[in-house]
């Protein structure tokens, strides 16, 4: 594949995923995106670990979000409000909205 043709295509990737917040999208662009680098991956090269840690930065996004964001009308449990940034009410939208930001 030609290398413009391709960075073209990244392109046009990263801004429908970073220029919408749909989850249908993104996950469309992600889905694209691993395709093409399966498909173009050299028998070589492990993509085992890349894929790890795509992996882990949704995780650390899911996670994060609901414990930084406190917003949300289903309260799923709280925290102490001695607990310095993290502390007050964990609801089930900062996670999806996590899980979103992450994909």
């Amino acid at each position: 594949m030609n290398p413009r043709a391709l960075a073209a295509w990244s392109l046009a990737g990263l801004v429908v995923a970073l220029g919408t917040t749909n989850p249908y999208c993104r996950g469309l662009v992600a889905v694209a995106g691993i395709a093409v680098l399966l498909r173009h991956a050299r028998p070589e090269v492990r993509l085992r670990p890349l894929f790890l840690l795509l992996l882990s930065a949704v995780l650390i996004a899911a996670l994060l979000n609901p414990l930084l964001s406190h917003l949300g009308d289903h309260v799923l449990f709280s925290l102490p409000a001695a607990i310095p940034v993290a502390g007050g009410p964990i609801s089930a939208e900062a996670a999806a909205y996590g899980l979103v930001a992450g994909l």
